[in-house]
């Protein structure tokens, strides 16, 4: 499956056919003896690792060998056998009016769905929904409702964020989009966010580059690059790095006590 940009995702192996819904985004696959129907395919680039619970299973074995996906109506699976009947497979209609609410974001008419149904992987379709959509409170009551503590507790961590677009790239990194993540940083101007996001990653000569191009933290970016080697037992062999580390004195001390003063300003919410 592709999906935003030239990423790719595998939604499964051994998979024979597969059909889209026709008026959501609902995809039927036949895997084995298996009817499969993924309530969010979109979940393979949101979060992965809920890309099983967002998978309804069926057994179809009784439809004999080699059967054929004909159509996906409603919640209407058309499978044809071996031997040209036509069979119909009914699944769950609810994973149709949860894409309904959140395309129309109506998120407390999707969280009373959720409840009401008491359906896993339908919760689970809503958390990669809202993360999708940023839209952190449902987001959280989602992953609680699945039993994810992490993500819940990153997410009230998130929460207390005060800048906007702070929550927003932390969201969009926790979904695996560094570099979504790093636009909405340099759009709103969080220029040492955007450099701190690149040393965590070690992409480091993108972290170098927005440092010396915004002339701002170039102490931060080499100081931990240089921690990183000490880490890795590995000596600077980057020629700008090497140029810059001797032009610079380098602190420690002073670089955390920069970078603490930075996070204290977003705290504070004195950042423009």
């Amino acid at each position: 499956m592709r999906g935003i940009g030239t990423r790719s995702m595998k939604l499964g192996v051994m998979v024979q056919h597969i059909c889209w819904n026709d008026g959501t985004d609902l995809l039927a696959a036949l895997q084995e003896s298996k009817l499969i129907v993924f309530y969010y395919p979109n979940v393979a680039f949101i979060d992965s690792s809920l890309l099983i619970k967002t998978a309804y299973e069926k057994e179809v074995s009784d439809f004999g060998k080699s059967p054929q996906l004909v159509s996906f109506l409603g919640n209407q699976v058309n499978i044809r056998r071996a031997d040209g009947s036509l069979v119909a497979s009914t699944v769950s209609p609810f994973p149709a009016v949860l894409h309904n609410y959140v395309s129309t974001s109506r998120w407390n008419d999707a969280i009373r769905l959720c409840q009401h149904v008491k359906d896993q992987c339908l919760w689970a379709s809503l958390a990669a929904m809202s993360m999708h959509s940023k839209h952190i409170d449902t987001a959280e009551i989602s992953y609680a409702a699945i039993n994810e503590a992490d993500k819940v507790q990153f997410l009230q961590k998130v929460s207390k964020i005060a800048v906007k677009d702070i929550q927003l790239a932390e969201m969009a990194l926790m979904c695996g989009n560094a570099h979504e993540a790093e636009a909405l940083l340099l759009q709103g101007g969080f220029i040492f966010r955007a450099i701190m996001l690149n040393i965590t990653l070690s992409k480091w000569d993108r972290a170098l580059e927005l440092a010396t191009k915004h002339k701002t933290h170039l102490d931060t970016v080499l100081v931990h690059r240089q921690r990183y080697l000490e880490n890795m037992h590995q000596e600077e062999t980057k020629p700008k790095f090497q140029q810059y580390i001797k032009e610079m004195e380098l602190d420690w001390d002073k670089v955390k006590a920069n970078v603490e003063e930075e996070y204290q300003k977003e705290t504070n919410g004195s950042l423009s």
